[in-house]
């Protein structure tokens, strides 16, 4: 269930997104694009919201979760003349102490690479 609210908060983003991002004659980028290597070097019950936070930034979006604890989501496009090249949607999920519990992240377009395998292992 929280995977499904995950996924449909990245989609629903992206499509509000996106569109704002128009054409143009050179390559536009929005949002904050995380590498592997910031996603991998989260840790479950050890990474908290704040580390999160100074670490990547302010997110697309924040939710505070009713009987669990906040969620963060990071969004990410990169647009060429109104096709989307690569976009991109990370959803860190916190307990109510604020530790991360969960990595959910997805990665589309003609550009996109592959998502780390380390995300594996940070799904609940």
């Amino acid at each position: 269930m929280k995977t499904t609210r995950f996924i449909a908060r990245i989609c629903l983003l992206l499509s509000i997104i996106a569109p704002a991002c128009g054409g143009g004659d050179s390559v536009n980028q929005t949002g904050t694009c995380l590498t592997d290597g910031q996603v991998c070097s989260l840790a479950l019950v050890v990474t908290t919201k704040d580390d999160v936070l100074k670490r990547f930034g302010t997110p697309s979006d924040t939710t505070s979760g009713t009987g669990t604890g906040p969620s963060l989501t990071y969004v990410c496009l990169r647009i060429d003349n109104g096709v989307i090249l690569y976009s991109e949607g990370v959803g860190l999920q916190f307990d109510t102490n604020n530790l991360l519990t969960s990595v959910l992240m997805t990665r589309s377009g003609t550009d996109a690479p592959p998502v780390p395998a380390c995300v594996d292992t940070l799904k609940k």
